[in-house]
């Protein structure tokens, strides 16, 4: 509540890092952010698509790589969950309107530096990148990739 006004608040992120959490339990990876955790675990919820999940070159990968994806990140999507996650969504046809990337931890440079090629590359009208912290930045169709705050 905002004075007298109602206010909805979005907990999207909530949700995703609880569900990354859980995925992390469940494959036997230490908890995000601890002093033995060095991996990376991506989710991107597109409309009207199931979740893709990915992670950095870690193995046994959340799912299996479906084959080429974007040409593009042949080598970072093995080293980077955002370039698996990406390639992944577009080998099956990922394409439109608003994506919601969330990871647990906070991007690095290489990654922040492809966001803008990634919504360009799945026709996205818009990106929003979610770290444990909330809002880390966000893509529009045809401008750059900005970070929050």
């Amino acid at each position: 509540m905002a004075g007298n006004v109602p206010v909805l608040v979005h907990n999207c992120n909530t949700a995703a890092q609880a569900d990354l959490a859980n995925m992390r339990s469940e494959m036997g990876m230490p908890r995000a952010g601890s002093a033995e955790d060095g991996d990376t675990l991506a989710r991107l919820d597109m409309e009207g698509q199931s979740p893709v999940y990915g992670q950095n070159g870690r193995l046994p990968r959340p799912v299996e790589y479906p084959g080429p994806g974007n040409g593009i990140s042949r080598v970072s999507w093995d080293d980077h969950a955002e370039g698996d996650v990406f390639s992944q969504a577009n080998a099956n046809g990922y394409s439109g309107g608003t994506g919601r990337l969330y990871l647990d931890r906070t991007p690095c440079p290489f990654c922040r530096n492809s966001y803008a090629g990634y919504g360009r590359m799945l026709d996205l009208d818009r990106l929003e990148v979610y770290d444990r912290s909330g809002l880390y930045g966000t893509y529009t169709r045809g401008g750059k990739f900005v970070l929050a705050g």
